[in-house]
C-alpha cells in the first residue's frame, strides 16, 4: 500500500506586488486624463460669462439706439448707439478676478447701456461703441486671461447699421482663443 502525502491547505494569498504597481499605474493614468478634462471644461464653463457680458451690453445698446433722444436744444437726435472716445474699462484682473461695480460703471456710456457687474468677473467688458461712426457702427469685446499667462480670450460682437436703419449683426461672438 503507498501512501500519499496531504499537503497543506494552500491558505488564499492577497494580489503579488506587479498586480497591485499595475492597478495603481492604470488608476494614475485615468486620474490624470480625468484631470485634464476638467480643466478645459472648467474653462469652457466660465466662458459663458463673456458671452452674457456681451448679450447684456448688446441689449443695452439696441435699447439705447432704439429710444428716441433730444439734444441739448430740445431737437430730435439721429438715432445711434452710445459713444464716448475716451470711453473707459477695467484693467485685466490677474491673477484674481475682478471685483464686482466697478467706478467704471459709473461712466456716461455705461450708465447709457445700463450696464454693471456686481459679483466678482474673469473676463472684462469693453464696449468701444459706435466706432468710428456713432450713427452705423457697433463694436465690443469681453476679455479675460484666465489662467494669467498674458494670452487673452477674446469674444468680439459687431454690428453695422443698414441704408434702411435696421441693425445687422452677429447673434453669437467670434472668438479668439476660447480656452486660451
Amino acid at each position: 500500500m503507498m501512501m500519499t502525502r496531504s499537503r497543506a491547505p494552500r491558505s488564499a494569498g492577497g494580489f503579488s506586488l506587479i498586480e497591485l504597481m499595475l492597478v495603481v499605474t492604470i488608476v494614475g493614468i485615468l486620474s490624470s486624463i480625468a484631470s485634464i478634462a476638467w480643466q478645459r471644461y472648467v474653462k469652457r464653463a466660465r466662458t459663458s460669462e463673456a458671452a452674457g457680458h456681451l448679450q447684456k451690453m448688446w441689449v443695452g445698446a439696441m435699447s439705447y439706439y432704439e429710444t428716441d433722444h433730444a439734444g441739448p436744444t430740445g431737437a430730435m437726435l439721429d438715432r445711434q448707439f452710445p459713444f464716448d472716445p475716451a470711453v473707459q474699462w477695467e484693467p485685466i484682473c490677474c491673477p484674481k478676478a475682478c471685483d464686482g461695480s466697478s467706478p467704471v460703471y459709473a461712466t456716461p456710456v455705461w450708465r447709457a447701456l445700463n450696464f454693471n457687474i456686481s459679483d466678482r468677473h474673469l473676463y472684462r467688458p469693453i464696449y468701444y461703441g459706435g466706432f468710428p461712426l456713432p450713427k452705423k457702427n457697433l463694436w465690443m469685446e469681453a476679455r479675460g486671461d484666465l489662467d494669467c499667462d498674458n494670452t487673452e480670450s477674446i469674444f468680439t460682437r459687431k454690428a453695422t447699421v443698414t441704408s434702411n436703419g435696421d441693425v445687422q449683426g452677429y447673434a453669437t461672438p467670434a472668438i479668439v482663443n476660447e480656452t486660451e
